[in-house]
């Protein structure tokens, strides 16, 4: 394989990605980004070839509602690339458990490389602060910061966003384990089969 392995993913989690491919060496597989809008719309064929990094041999592009409306082929122009749906964006960082745990709770979860942004993530929202205040109260019972450790003042930001709205925080530390073990599955299905990785095999270690 003279080409690499492209991973396609929302800002939300490019960070993550990439410290997770440093810490492990993958020289060839390259992370590209696409805007973070949760699906509101969702991410269209031409927004993945704008994040393609150059000299993809083949592209995994991961997600939830964000790909809901990718259901025709891929593009002639486009590499070989597979859509990998997931249940929760977040289980991309984060243990199924951690995640399912806090959302049942009502929390409201962040990343670091969200959170670093925050004003201007909530000025996105398009609700005046009073207004922004009383819906955040009004949906989420609190502020959990997954902390993933690639920002140290991503607990200061967790603060910060927590008194502007009103709401407690809580700070869960998770460390690139989960991820490094999630695209650990990915990359070495690429690397065995030399093309698409299997979704079966990824999915059983995504969800160990």
């Amino acid at each position: 394989m003279t080409g690499k392995l492209c991973l396609l993913t929302c800002s939300n989690f490019r960070q993550e990605l990439e410290a997770a491919i440093a810490a492990e060496g993958w020289r060839l597989v390259e992370v590209g980004a696409f805007p973070a809008r949760c699906g509101r719309p969702p991410v269209s064929w031409e927004s993945l070839r704008a994040a393609l990094p150059r000299d993809c041999e083949m592209a995994v592009a991961l997600g939830r509602s964000c790909l809901s409306e990718l259901r025709q082929a891929v593009p002639a122009a486009m590499p070989p690339l597979q859509l990998l749906p997931q249940e929760q964006c977040f289980h991309l960082v984060a243990p199924v458990d951690v995640v399912d745990a806090a959302i049942t709770r009502g929390a409201y979860l962040m990343t670091p490389a969200w959170l670093r942004h925050w004003p201007a993530r909530l000025a996105e929202m398009g609700f005046a602060d009073e207004d922004l205040r009383a819906f955040f109260n009004e949906f989420a019972s609190k502020l959990i910061l997954l902390d993933t450790g690639i920002d140290p003042e991503a607990p200061d930001h967790l603060q910060a966003m927590g008194a502007h709205l009103g709401l407690p925080v809580e700070r869960i530390e998770i460390g690139l384990a989960h991820t490094r073990t999630r695209l650990r599955a990915i990359i070495d299905s690429w690397e065995r089969q030399g093309s698409s990785p299997a979704a079966s095999d990824i999915q059983a270690d995504a969800n160990s």
